[in-house]
């Protein structure tokens, strides 16, 4: 079954495995047309699939819907994993014919348009319930675990390829958090990666639309355990909060739909604020799912 929720629309669902989710997303961008957008697959009964992008240029919105439909057409054919290599196998398949479909469908053409994605698979291998997940571009996943905050997704940014050039996915996962966080400069001015990061985080080293992409180092599998919190989201929400401050929502609920209005709200406050360290204080369209694994 295809979840595909109106624009307008927040809602929560209960999916047929043993999870709770929830779609939230506020347009900001005024006269623009939305260019956040979301999937959700029950591929079977053991296993789900979600996904955010978030288009940008002038054909962003363009590029958002073919990898919708291409996701749409993908999904249903997924074989369940035979172990965690196979898993992310078919994750970076996926991430490659996204990326050839919105070249064909002629956003790629413009190259100041494309469109980030980042997705999750949650399925069972016997009676593990797994997560394995994948990304290109700046949008984020978070994963809650025991309170306790951790990015998945590394944006595809110049800090990222410097600190794995210096010291692998770790170092990258570490400067990004630091830079998260961050409340001023001063916070990072003995660091000159970060610095970089900070004046040059809005510059994506690569996004679907690219002539090609390396699908490889851009899956992880985790195994999943008991009241997770997962988080998938655009930059518009990313941008407007530090990690802390998404953890902090996290926690603050077990009910999704709440969870979701919470980031959402945080986030458009924090944007209105002008006085924040301006790396979190960014307009732009707003795209969450929240999962919550249930007890």
């Amino acid at each position: 079954m295809n979840y595909e929720f109106p624009d307008e629309e927040n809602k929560a669902e209960q999916a047929p495995i043993d999870l709770e989710f929830s779609v939230h997303q506020r347009k900001n961008e005024v006269g623009k047309e939305m260019q956040d957008g979301h999937f959700i697959d029950d591929i079977d009964e053991d296993s789900q699939f979600f996904a955010v992008m978030d288009g940008f240029g002038p054909l962003g919105a363009k590029a958002v819907e073919a990898v919708k439909d291409e996701l749409n057409e993908l999904t249903p054919d997924l074989s369940k994993p035979s172990d965690q290599k196979n898993a992310e196998i078919q994750m970076e398949r996926i991430l490659s014919a996204a990326n050839l479909a919105v070249i064909q469908g002629g956003a790629g053409k413009d190259q100041e348009s494309g469109s980030t994605l980042v997705m999750v698979r949650l399925w069972k291998d016997k009676e593990k319930a797994m997560l394995t997940a994948s990304w290109i571009g700046d949008s984020r996943i978070y994963l809650l675990r025991d309170g306790k905050i951790r990015c998945v997704s590394l944006d595809d940014g110049l800090l990222t390829h410097i600190s794995i050039k210096k010291g692998g996915k770790e170092l990258a996962r570490k400067k990004q958090e630091i830079l998260n966080n961050a409340n001023s400069e001063k916070d990072i001015e003995d660091d000159t990666d970060l610095l970089i990061g900070h004046h040059r985080g809005n510059i994506l080293d690569t996004a679907l639309g690219a002539n090609a992409i390396n699908p490889t180092q851009r899956c992880e599998t985790l195994e999943l355990q008991e009241g997770d919190k997962i988080l998938l989201c655009s930059d518009g929400v990313s941008d407007n909060l530090t990690d802390k401050e998404i953890e902090e929502k996290l926690n603050q609920s077990d009910t999704t739909d709440q969870i979701g209005q919470n980031l959402l709200d945080q986030s458009a406050k924090n944007q209105a604020d002008q006085s924040r360290f301006k790396r979190k204080s960014y307009i732009d369209d707003m795209k969450l799912i929240v999962i919550r694994v249930a007890p």
